[in-house]
């Protein structure tokens, strides 16, 4: 079985690109706060978090898991995470976060 790999689409209410970030890594920069009794990380509406050193508060998430891989199409755009490097991103589920400012 393999993993599944995500992609996270993240903007703002008033219809701003914040961010595509992908895997855990793209998830972690979202400062999701820890819940106390397991550890784990929940994204729902009403959680407040930082990124790019903004605080907001999470409006909506809705989730897709695509029937077929999606591929970043790198002849447009810049990776941001590391602008030297093409990327091959490909992923098998969506989640749309849609942020708003605290």
């Amino acid at each position: 079985m393999e993993p599944i790999r995500v992609r996270y689409s993240v903007f703002h209410k008033d219809g701003a690109t914040i961010a595509y970030l992908y895997g855990k890594e793209g998830f972690d920069m979202l400062n999701v706060p820890v819940e106390e009794y397991d550890g784990s990380q929940v994204l729902k509406p009403g959680v407040k978090l930082t990124y790019d050193a903004t605080d907001y508060k999470v409006h909506e998430v809705r989730h897709i898991m695509l029937k077929t891989a999606e591929k970043i199409d790198t002849r447009y755009g810049v990776n941001t995470l590391s602008p030297q490097e093409a990327h091959g991103y490909e992923y098998d589920s969506a989640v749309i976060i849609v942020l708003e400012n605290v």
